[in-house]
């Protein structure tokens, strides 16, 4: 995903689109008038508080992409959405399953956990 700003609002949504930042069936799920209102946007900041404001990105989302670190925000199949915490041995989000729409929290350990085995093993 390329960093933002880009110039266009619709090529701006197209690329999150694109990166399941925006879930296309959200998107099109969307009144034309908000639509256009949204592809409408003078400004980078509008057309992100605007996405924000119809609930097609969180607040964490949109800061993410202001700083350029929209490639963060997909984790395998999974669609970052906000920060739970941060501490010593990683960092926790909140999360959704691209495709089963079922939202978890997922933790990622931080590098100086990593060579612990008993750290990083599974818990069953």
């Amino acid at each position: 995903m390329r960093p933002y700003p880009q110039t266009e609002p619709q090529e701006a949504l197209n690329s999150l689109i694109e990166q399941w930042v925006v879930l296309p069936e959200e998107w099109d799920e969307l009144p034309a008038s908000v639509r256009a209102e949204i592809l409408g946007a003078q400004s980078d900041e509008e057309f992100f508080n605007k996405l924000t404001r119809h609930q097609l990105l969180t607040d964490y989302q949109a800061q993410s992409l202001r700083r350029g670190c929209g490639d963060e925000l997909i984790l395998g199949h999974y669609r970052i959405l906000d920060l739970i915490g941060q501490g010593g041995m990683g960092t926790v989000y909140r999360a959704e399953h691209l495709h089963l729409r079922r939202e978890v929290a997922i933790k990622l350990m931080s590098r100086t956990v990593e060579p612990n085995p008993r750290l990083v093993a599974p818990v069953l």
